[in-house]
């Protein structure tokens, strides 16, 4: 089914600033949290990414939601979740020329119309511990991790440059992991490639980092958090 009237676009670091700032006082809502995180859904990357920024390095993907009042109902409010994606030299501090960000749309599932040929049985697996557990993980993560909900995933560059048409793009779902003994460290990013109708590899070195927790890393290196890292 062809996604092309749900477009993803490029925005400002000003824009992706205010939208993940958003996300990080939102996210200690269990509520909020769950309605956002838990509904099925995916973030579409189509017309208008451009593939070859990332080309050789990884991403950054960010969570972040745009708030607008309800003009149909004055004093009532919109949340509008997204996932933005950003190269990670473009994301440190001594970064000099304009940086690019792009932000994928969340789309309920139902109006995605996903297949259901999935080629990966780890992908499979993962996405039914989401759809089973992730109620009880996000519960988990807000009361008892340090760092909180997931604000950014580390994303290897074959992720986001495998080959597809803007007509289907790539879909990206939310599943979990098992191995990590924290659990805020297993939720991972899959991403679908309506192309093919496959899921990206699932090897070892294919599988994206959730942070919190950021270990030894520099805080310059994920700069789009620089609120978060000065609270």
């Amino acid at each position: 089914m062809s996604t092309v009237a749900i477009q993803g676009s490029s925005i400002s670091y000003v824009e992706a600033l205010k939208e993940i700032n958003n996300w990080i006082d939102l996210r200690e809502s269990e509520v909020i949290a769950k309605s956002i995180l838990t509904t099925p859904h995916s973030y579409l990357i189509n017309a208008g990414f451009e593939a070859s920024k990332f080309d050789g390095e990884p991403a950054h993907a960010y969570f972040g939601v745009n708030i607008s009042e309800n003009t149909d109902n004055p004093g009532q409010l919109i949340l509008e979740p997204s996932l933005l994606f950003i190269p990670a030299s473009h994301d440190k501090s001594d970064f000099s020329e304009e940086r690019y960000i792009y932000k994928a749309p969340y789309v309920r599932d139902q109006d995605l119309a996903l297949k259901s040929e999935i080629s990966s049985d780890e992908a499979v697996a993962m996405l039914n511990r989401w759809s089973n557990q992730s109620e009880e993980w996000v519960d988990y993560v807000i009361e008892n991790s340090i760092g909180g909900l997931t604000l950014v995933s580390d994303v290897p560059w074959t992720d986001v440059t495998s080959n597809y048409t803007e007509e289907e793009g790539l879909r990206v779902r939310i599943g979990l992991h098992t191995e990590q003994v924290n659990p805020a460290e297993n939720l991972g990013l899959l991403f679908f490639n309506g192309t093919t109708d496959n899921y990206v590899s699932l090897i070892a070195d294919d599988i994206t980092t959730p942070k919190p927790p950021f270990g030894m890393e520099p805080s310059s290196d994920y700069y789009l958090l620089e609120s978060y890292f000065n609270l």
